[in-house]
């Protein structure tokens, strides 16, 4: 598909953009040069995910996310305070707000795709520590019980964790299912005009304003030999956190349940019958989350795709996509990233009681390859300590094709085995595609595929299969089961 460059380079452009993918800025500089010769393809699709996580809304107030997606921000305007719009990535994500500046000031934060039982807390921090401070957490900070924000070494918490409801958006009043999983809140900064001495006491006139509290006002630390120094940032994090009940499975053991699904192929009629089916049994028997395993429309045109997010926006639960072959041909990462998220990624599930755990990997195979960084991530995700041990991956293209002979699996038979090499090397025994018009299984090496393309494109005549998704059990004992539902 990836024809030599007309620049003369005489490389092709995916593997340009894979030996790219590794450079720092200096490859970064020369990107703007290439890309347009390539499209966009997966290393545009991974910058713009990666960018997507800051913006600057204001002077000196910007935004950072973790397990979340900008999808977009206006800055304050006609005195009205700016405003993010989010998409939540995962289950459990945080949404940072850093102000530099002194004056008091509003941010409106609207956040897409969030459980609806989530739960919220925010704390406060400074984002520096005097010499003083330092000097007391190494020698006696225990004592005096100074404790240290444990993510972030050098932030002043200013106060405790507080639990707090975002509310749901007007702007989602009359959309049916997804008033439920959009919430709002607006962030009030710097309350009070206030300075901190060097001893951390405040001095000056105090506000009582409990979000966030007084101390975060604008911060001047000084010392007796540097002098003033200048204002440490205020650091407002927001963290969202979803605990789903665990029921019982067919014999007693508390499992969660998920649902898989893809291949839509713009067949929309169908793709909206899946849905109301997902969600019926969502209700019924408490689903998670939902997978879509690529293919939302059947060319990637911006507005099919946007269709596919309308529809799927009435799930009652959250959703998380990888991209489809489909979905690239039309659509560039800039229309993407907003409407679908960071396309890979690593979600955490455990329920509330901590029963019940296991990780999602989403991969984007989209062309049928991964660069050099999302193997990388992918064996980080894998044996980080203290991940979840049962693991799951989801991908549009799988490795290989089951059938052996039409070519449906990755472009090269040696990377497909260095991704089953990965796969296996982090004991994952559960893998889902969504590239196949039909429905397969297949065990490669220790990981038992499952090929479902049954999500609305034309089914394969000779497959045998109707329309269905997948129904996910995952319980206490790290068993995983699969059940096809039919429409």
């Amino acid at each position: 598909m990836d024809g030599p460059l007309s620049s003369g380079l005489g490389m092709p452009c995916r593997t340009l953009r894979w030996a790219l993918t590794d450079l720092a800025l200096t490859g970064l500089a020369l990107l703007a040069l290439v890309l347009p010769a390539c499209g966009d393809g997966g290393l545009g699709r991974e910058l713009k995910a990666n960018l997507a996580l800051h913006v600057e809304v204001d002077d000196g107030l910007s935004v950072d996310v973790l397990g979340a997606t900008v999808v977009d921000a206006v800055g304050p305007s006609d005195g009205r305070p700016g405003r993010v719009r989010l998409r939540a990535s995962a289950l459990d994500f945080r949404v940072l707000v850093t102000d530099l500046g002194c004056d008091a000031r509003s941010l409106e934060i609207e956040i897409d795709n969030v459980a609806t039982a989530a739960g919220a807390e925010w704390q406060a921090f400074r984002g520096a520590i005097t010499p003083a401070e330092r000097a007391e957490r190494e020698c006696c900070g225990a004592l005096f019980g100074r404790a240290r924000a444990d993510d972030h070494p050098d932030w002043t918490p200013l106060g405790e964790r507080v639990s707090f409801v975002a509310s749901g958006c007007p702007s989602a009043v009359t959309d049916e299912g997804l008033s439920d999983r959009r919430r709002c809140f607006t962030l009030r900064t710097r309350p009070s005009t206030q300075s901190v001495g060097i001893d951390g006491s405040p001095s000056g006139p105090t506000q009582s304003d409990p979000f966030p509290s007084d101390e975060a006002a604008c911060v001047q630390l000084s010392t007796l030999s540097a002098g003033a120094v200048s204002s440490a940032p205020l650091i407002v994090e927001h963290h969202f956190s979803f605990r789903p009940i665990a029921r019982p499975d067919a014999d007693g053991v508390p499992a969660l349940k998920i649902a898989v699904f893809g291949n839509h192929a713009g067949h929309t009629e169908t793709r909206r019958r899946l849905v109301e089916a997902v969600s019926a049994v969502a209700l019924d028997e408490g689903l998670t989350l939902a997978v879509v395993t690529g293919d939302l429309g059947k060319d990637g045109r911006p507005a099919q795709l946007k269709a596919a997010v309308s529809d799927l926006d009435a799930l009652p639960i959250p959703y998380f996509v990888t991209v489809g072959d489909r979905d690239i041909t039309g659509a560039s990462a800039g229309t993407l990233i907003p409407l679908l998220g960071p396309l890979r990624g690593v979600i955490d599930v455990s329920d509330s009681e901590a029963e019940v755990a296991f990780r999602l990997i989403l991969l984007d195979t989209a062309e049928g390859t991964m660069s050099s960084r999302a193997y990388g991530d992918l064996e980080s995700w894998l044996s980080k300590v203290g991940a979840p041990v049962t693991r799951l991956v989801a991908m549009h293209v799988p490795p290989f094709d089951p059938n052996g002979y039409r070519g449906m699996g990755f472009s090269s038979r040696r990377e497909a085995l260095r991704l089953m090499g990965t796969l296996h090397r982090g004991a994952v025994g559960t893998a889902f595609s969504g590239h196949l018009a039909t429905y397969a299984e297949q065990t490669l090496a220790t990981t038992r595929f499952f090929h479902s393309g049954g999500g609305g494109a034309p089914m394969e005549s000779d497959g045998g299969f109707p329309f269905h998704f997948l129904v996910v059990s995952v319980n206490s004992r790290g068993r995983v089961s699969v059940e096809r539902r039919d429409l």
